[in-house]
């Protein structure tokens, strides 16, 4: 990555080291959140994310807990979706509002290429709302 991303990971703490590393790994800047409470605190602060990264069920919620709280809080920010295994299910989780999915166990350069796709998504929506 040419320059930091920075990225809202929410996923329980004992799921996300792998994810986290190859997060790390990629040259982005990483908040954590282990639910959707923590998520909900987070983005009501408003930090300049450039992607948020969330598990599909969450202890306290599922990931469209989270979409929702980034939309209404105006947030121009994708949402990633992280699932265990293709189903026929993961459809449904792109017409209902993620960007992109990803499957366990996350390679490096599938994370990487997500994170710069949506990141450089949210700098052209940012541009085009500019001029």
């Amino acid at each position: 990555m040419s320059k930091k991303i920075m990225v809202l990971l929410v996923m329980p703490r004992l799921s996300r080291a792998q994810l986290l590393e190859q997060l790390e790994a990629c040259g982005a800047d990483v908040l954590a959140a282990s639910d959707c409470a923590e998520a909900r605190r987070l983005l009501r602060t408003r930090p300049p994310l450039h992607v948020v990264i969330v598990d599909k069920q969450l202890p306290d919620g599922t990931w469209f807990a989270v979409l929702d709280e980034v939309r209404q809080n105006g947030l121009n920010t994708d949402v990633v979706v992280c699932i265990k295994r293709i189903d026929g299910g993961w459809t449904d989780l792109l017409e209902r509002g993620a960007y992109d999915i990803l499957i366990e166990p996350y390679a490096k350069e599938g994370v990487q290429r997500i994170v710069e796709s949506a990141s450089a998504r949210r700098e052209t929506r940012l541009y085009r709302a500019a001029g």
